[in-house]
């Protein structure tokens, strides 16, 4: 089952969301998260298309490598039990100007350079824009109109 995040152009989870929690950020199209204000509902859970979200049962921190100093690492998002949780492209690590750690993780596996491509759509110069110029992909549900920005090649 993929739950990748498909940072859709229309995203259902942020109409339903009660507290305005989810949002689609207008300058690069990725639906953010703000933990702190997300009650636990589950509303975007369900209005997800995609099952791309999860609800934290548990407090994730003790399970998270800890430093030298017996702390989170400093890009760690701060989030805890109750509250729903998402993709959103990493966007601590973008800030940076790292990569997503997925495509990251993929490039250091053997024969998974180019696995997972992350980039500007709105770039036609950009690496996916030209992907998707030359292969054939597909997008995931495209009928239910959320318009997904995940694109897979088939």
């Amino acid at each position: 089952v993929l739950v990748m995040c498909n940072h859709c152009t229309k995203p259902p989870c942020v109409r339903v969301c009660p507290t305005q929690a989810t949002w689609r950020r207008e300058e690069d199209g990725i639906v953010m998260m703000d933990m702190h204000r997300c009650i636990g509902c589950r509303y975007c859970m369900a209005a997800c298309p995609y099952g791309s979200r999860s609800f934290a049962w548990q407090d994730p921190r003790p399970h998270i490598e800890k430093d030298e100093n017996g702390e989170l690492p400093s890009d760690y998002p701060t989030r805890g039990k109750g509250v729903v949780e998402k993709c959103n492209f990493c966007a601590e690590r973008l800030r940076e100007g790292r990569a997503p750690a997925c495509v990251e993780a993929a490039g250091k596996v053997p024969g998974g350079e180019g696995a997972l491509t992350f980039g500007n759509l709105g770039d036609p110069d950009s690496q996916v824009s030209q992907l998707l110029q030359v292969e054939h992909t597909i997008c995931r549900r495209p009928s239910l109109g959320a318009q997904p920005n995940v694109y897979y090649i088939v």
